[in-house]
């Protein structure tokens, strides 16, 4: 979208100086007189530079437009995210109140419907522009909204959504849906299945994946940070892949953050088992 209005953009401009060029030509051949600074400096010169500016206004649209369309390509899913209703906060609210309460004897001040572990920093540039940069969020699987206790959010929180944690500690909820992938509410795209490569050795299951990366008892082989996000995710969103994307190839799925990905260019990723238990791969939340 803010490609395409910066390419109108250039074709305006090019096609004013265009039309600029053309003016100062058709003012020379009636007669009229021009100052040294409008005169033509040879016959012709001004139709050369409106078919010069045309081709480049060409040229440059097509050339955007390409890039465009060759990223959305890349794409293969994407939602829109949408407030939950104000009943809905409130029921977990009170169910956190209730956690705090009587879930441990003696009371948990600190208890929360999710975990702190769970969120990560926020790397969703739309998301940014509305919450802030020290946002921290969560991906909520459909799994561990229990309808018992939550009714109300498990129906409006079906397909799972995110929590993101404000500056000033205050929360926020999002419902996620499926939406095409070049829809104006698309908040959320993630690109092509590729296979997931994490540190610690070759893993098949998230299970594995999970026991690979855990550090604990002992620390993982490869780089703490990375092997942490990465059990984290499992350990917090780990669901049926179709709670996240009805693929019939993929068994589980899970949420892994920024850290867990390595990527410059992804803001986490949705990682997945293989029914066949070949491999788990990985559609990276794209930040353009």
């Amino acid at each position: 979208m803010v490609l395409r209005k910066v390419a109108l953009a250039v074709v305006l401009v090019l096609v004013a100086s265009g039309a600029q060029a053309s003016s100062n030509g058709t003012s020379h051949a009636s007669g009229k007189h021009l100052s040294a600074h409008d005169q033509p400096v040879g016959p012709g010169v001004d139709r050369g530079d409106r078919h010069l500016n045309g081709e480049w206004a060409w040229l440059l649209l097509q050339a955007i437009l390409d890039s465009e369309r060759s990223w959305r390509q890349k794409v293969e899913f994407a939602y829109a995210l949408s407030p939950i209703s104000p009943e809905a906060t409130e029921e977990i609210e009170a169910y956190e109140a209730w956690m705090q309460e009587f879930l441990i004897p003696g009371g948990c001040p600190d208890c929360t419907w999710i975990l702190p572990s769970c969120y990560g920093k926020m790397r969703i540039p739309a998301l940014i522009q509305e919450f802030g940069r020290h946002t921290r969020y969560a991906w909520i699987a459909p799994n561990i909204i229990w309808s018992e206790e939550l009714p109300l959010v498990a129906t409006e929180m079906a397909d799972g959504g995110f929590v993101f944690e404000l500056q000033d500690g205050s929360r926020e909820y999002r419902r996620i849906e499926r939406v095409p992938v070049d829809s104006p509410d698309a908040v959320l795209k993630f690109g092509k299945a590729r296979r997931f490569r994490h540190p610690g050795g070759r893993a098949t299951t998230l299970n594995e994946l999970f026991n690979i990366t855990n550090p604990y008892p002992d620390p993982p082989p490869k780089p703490e940070a990375v092997s942490n996000a990465i059990s984290e995710g499992i350990f917090c969103s780990q669901s049926p892949a179709e709670d996240v994307y009805d693929n019939p190839a993929y068994f589980e799925g899970a949420w892994v953050g920024p850290k867990g990905v390595r990527g410059k260019r992804d803001c986490g990723a949705f990682i997945f088992s293989k029914a066949d238990g070949s491999e788990i791969v990985m559609h990276s939340c794209l930040k353009r």
